[in-house]
């Protein structure tokens, strides 16, 4: 059991996830998960998804599948189109043979509705039956489509339990805006997403500055909670001074790559590496990310000798050791309006290891994002707002030379990993919040 929940374990609740991302070490949202329910135990928690990420049984070892029977998208393509291909193969449909369908279908759904179809969600038997074994006494959700909040309701109302909510991105904000017919879904998932948060038991963020905008919109007060890390366990010792006798400096990117988040923040990115090293500069840049989120750069830049692709760090030994060993670490987002509309308010979910990784840090992107604002006030990492290349490789020489700036920057980001992201603390917050729900709802 772990010695950082404060509640008695026998009278923890037993929580159910419903959730479009599971507990896994890929996606930013499944570590987090994972770090915030460490220790929980794993007879307490079972996990509803629709993730095709590897799941992380550490953490939970009870998970239900949302197949075509509990989600499904409306109209004439009901059900094909929502199939992966795990899917495919499991209801012996040749891949190859329907990819044209498939890719005719896609064109047509993203013409009229951009990309995300209509789609609901309903409790089949087989879901009953899994949380029926579970008995779960709370829900918590990130949201997602109308059918995920389709399943969040049904289950909360038939089995009369609270709802925890947790928003890690305000994509209610910006999703469903492309598509001649996207108005349509728009209106509906806005409809389900108000009315579970006005009936929710508690509600969460992933930063102050969403905290702020949220309850400004909603009208309903809601608590902060970011990924956590055990500080002491992980921190480096900080290496002021870049190592010359490798011969060349490196820069680390880790994580995922997304054309409304980070994407054309990473192309400036490699643009400004690119430049630098025909100026004489030894320096690569290494990026760890899933190949299927990597593949845009790939072909841009992966003929480049000092661009270099790998695939996610999952171990965590090796992770923070390639974060230790670098140079420089990268935070970037995007400059354009409609990803600060996305991720203007998130808090990425790498930012407690970059900030104990010994590591000066460069971060990419409009002053406006809460990120960007997170790095500034506590000056934790050295900050470029303007969309321009070149001013991003001024900074880049910056941090390979200024040693003193490099020091202050490390020491500063420690201090604030302890203050407000150590699992000590913020850990036991988080687990212990179930159990005040249950008990609330338990006493209304």
């Amino acid at each position: 059991m772990n010695e950082n929940i404060g509640s008695d374990v026998s009278t923890l609740p037993r929580i159910l996830f419903i959730t479009p991302c599971a507990f896994n070490k890929i996606s930013g949202g499944g570590i987090t998960f994972s770090n915030l329910f460490n220790g929980w135990p794993q007879d307490c928690i079972a996990t509803v998804h629709n993730d095709l990420n590897p799941t992380n049984d550490q953490i939970c070892n009870k998970y239900f599948f949302l197949g075509n029977n509990e989600i499904f998208f409306l109209g004439p393509f009901k059900k094909r189109i929502l199939l992966p291909k795990q899917s495919l193969a499991a209801n012996n449909i040749d891949y190859d043979k329907s990819s044209i369908i498939n890719k005719a279908i896609r064109l047509t759904k993203q013409l009229l509705f951009g990309n995300i179809f209509p789609n609901a969600g309903q409790l089949t038997e087989d879901l009953e039956s899994f949380i029926n074994d579970f008995q779960p006494d709370i829900i918590y959700t990130i949201l997602g489509s109308s059918g995920i909040m389709d399943i969040v309701e049904q289950v909360g109302d038939k089995y009369k339990l609270p709802v925890v909510v947790h928003i890690m991105d305000d994509w209610i904000s910006s999703n469903y805006s492309k598509g001649v017919l996207s108005f349509f879904e728009r209106s509906r998932v806005k409809i389900r997403f108000n009315r579970i948060l006005k009936n929710a038991a508690e509600t969460i963020v992933i930063s102050d500055a969403m905290k702020k905008e949220y309850e400004k919109r909603y009208g309903r007060s809601f608590s902060v909670f970011q990924n956590t890390i055990a500080v002491d366990k992980w921190s480096h010792n900080p290496r002021v001074t870049p190592i010359i006798e490798k011969k060349i400096f490196s820069m680390v990117y880790t994580g995922s790559i997304f054309p409304y988040a980070q994407l054309d923040a990473l192309i400036l990115a490699c643009q400004s590496v690119l430049d630098l090293v025909n100026s004489g500069v030894k320096l690569e840049f290494r990026i760890y990310a899933p190949e299927h989120m990597s593949v845009s750069l790939r072909n841009m830049f992966e003929s480049e000798p000092y661009i270099r692709f790998f695939p996610p760090l999952i171990d965590d030994v090796e992770y923070f050791r390639t974060l230790a060993e670098a140079d420089i670490l990268l935070l970037p987002s995007n400059f354009d309006n409609m990803s600060l509309k996305y991720i203007g308010f998130s808090m990425p979910t790498k930012v407690p290891s970059y900030l104990v990784s010994g590591t000066p840090i460069l971060v990419i992107g409009r002053q406006e994002a809460a990120q960007i604002q997170y790095a500034k006030q506590k000056k934790w990492g050295l900050v470029v707002t303007k969309d321009d290349k070149k001013k991003i490789g001024e900074n880049i020489r910056i941090l390979l030379s200024n040693n003193q700036l490099r020091s202050d920057l490390i020491e500063n980001a420690k201090q604030v990993a302890l203050q407000y992201h150590d699992e000590k603390v913020i850990r036991l917050e988080f687990q212990d919040m179930f159990s005040v729900v249950r008990k609330r709802f338990l006493h209304n």
